[in-house]
């Protein structure tokens, strides 16, 4: 590491990722080596340290306080970063992307530091899937991150409810949401959604096993969203700019085929008809289509 650090005091870009390579996944490194980095490679913008157990928020903490310009930090996967950690980096001034997925150690706590720190005003994309010690009461301090874009909550437990998610809706810029495998959060999180993320482009429900056609049904006619996945294996492609007279047929689809697979609803049909979608995916599972009547 001090080697790096001497020899490419310019570098803007570091991917120092576990999985990287065979020769990189070997090299070993903490605090000190991510400390020299730091103070050496002021110009580093975008830094992936993403499975590595040897630094904690010393080292993390030196590289946003030397690091003005860093942009992008993905730690995913790191189980020594903690609340102390997130303490260090919600003073990150131009962070735009912080990845902490599979940060299991993460709790309330943390997410509060994030919440009331200086990269509330710049931080546009959030990963937390699979932490699965942050419940309702720490995801409710996000809805201060007024930047924010994307937001992984993907596996995060069943700890995290529609108190929480309703919570999120008052983010201004949401754009794209991961709520997959989320077990307890109902039609209430999807009404208020519907309602009010008015910039959503893309939702993950995959696995929200208590989710029915009746907060399906809040998106018909939402004017920004292209895609819905919900399930486990079928891709569902269809317009959700139709009128719900016209989607009947898909819901009771979507509420049949819920527990069989996993469906995609998206805007680009490029002209196909919104039945003969349906015609197709009932078909691709070996399902019989129910008559009007009892559908």
């Amino acid at each position: 590491m001090k080697m790096i650090a001497e020899s490419c005091p310019n570098i803007e870009h570091l991917d120092l990722s576990k999985w990287l390579d065979q020769k990189v996944g070997k090299l070993e490194f903490d605090d000190v080596g991510l400390v020299a980095i730091a103070n050496a490679c002021g110009h580093l913008v975008n830094v992936n340290l993403s499975g590595r157990l040897g630094f904690r928020e010393i080292g993390i903490g030196s590289l946003v306080r030397s690091c003005k310009k860093l942009t992008t930090l993905i730690i995913g996967n790191c189980v020594t970063v903690t609340d102390k950690s997130l303490k260090m980096i919600r003073e990150a001034t131009r962070l735009e992307k912080l990845d902490l997925q599979g940060c299991y150690m993460i709790s309330n706590l943390g997410l509060e530091y994030l919440a009331n720190g200086k990269l509330k005003h710049c931080l546009e994309t959030l990963y937390l899937n699979s932490c699965d010690r942050i419940t309702d009461n720490g995801i409710i301090h996000l809805k201060k991150l007024a930047s924010l874009r994307t937001l992984g909550l993907s596996r995060c437990g069943a700890n995290i409810t529609d108190y929480g998610v309703v919570a999120l809706c008052e983010l201004p810029n949401l754009e794209i949401l991961h709520l997959d495998f989320l077990i307890n959060i109902t039609d209430i999180s999807l009404l208020e959604i519907g309602r009010k993320c008015l910039n959503l482009l893309w939702i993950n429900l995959s696995g929200c096993q208590t989710i029915t056609s009746v907060g399906l049904r809040c998106f018909f006619g939402h004017q920004r969203l292209s895609k819905l996945f919900f399930g486990e294996k079928v891709l569902f492609m269809l317009s959700l700019s139709c009128s719900a007279s016209k989607l009947e047929a898909v819901v009771a689809a979507l509420s049949i085929l819920s527990s069989h697979s996993l469906m995609t609803v998206s805007s680009d049909t490029k002209g196909i008809g919104s039945e003969a979608v349906v015609d197709v995916c009932w078909g691709s599972v070996g399902f019989t289509k129910p008559s009007p009547t009892s559908a």
